[in-house]
């Protein structure tokens, strides 16, 4: 009798071990991304999608943290798709382009970030002339001769 509780007993403690989740804590390099809207504020707790190079379907998925920050471990170097996006219409599509090492060697940045001042002259510039073409057109229309 003592020997069937004892086999039952062994053969159950098994099937817990099965079920058990463990961890492990590692130093390694990551890339990490951060998210921010053009006035400073962060781009917090959004979604995002990590696709490897020449994939459909994304690697890793999840939304941004605090700080706006994404984090991912790439396995292969090339061109990592990053697809970020919140609920109320705002989000971004970027390359990065990663090296044998495992290191970022490119990130692509859009326009606004690269030339901000060219884009800011031309905004003011473009403004200017509005402007103008609307004094100067109210100003022609005062100024019509009248018929009899």
């Amino acid at each position: 009798m003592i020997i069937r509780i004892l086999i039952c007993f062994f053969s159950f403690v098994g099937t817990c071990y099965g079920h058990g989740l463990q961890h492990e804590v590692a130093n390694s390099s990551a890339v990490v991304v951060s998210c921010y809207f053009s006035d400073g504020a962060r781009f917090s707790y959004e979604s995002y999608e990590v696709y490897p190079p020449a994939a459909k379907i994304p690697s890793q998925t999840g939304r941004t943290d605090s700080l706006g920050r994404l984090i991912f471990l790439p396995d292969q170097p090339g061109e990592w798709l990053i697809k970020v996006s919140s609920e109320d219409g705002h989000g971004l599509n970027f390359s990065v382009a990663i090296g044998e090492d495992a290191v970022v060697s490119d990130a692509q940045k859009p326009l606004s970030v690269r030339f901000p001042r060219i884009i800011a002259g031309l905004g003011y510039a473009l403004g200017i002339i509005g402007l103008l073409s609307l004094f100067y057109r109210k100003k022609t229309k005062n100024h019509t001769p009248k018929e009899d």
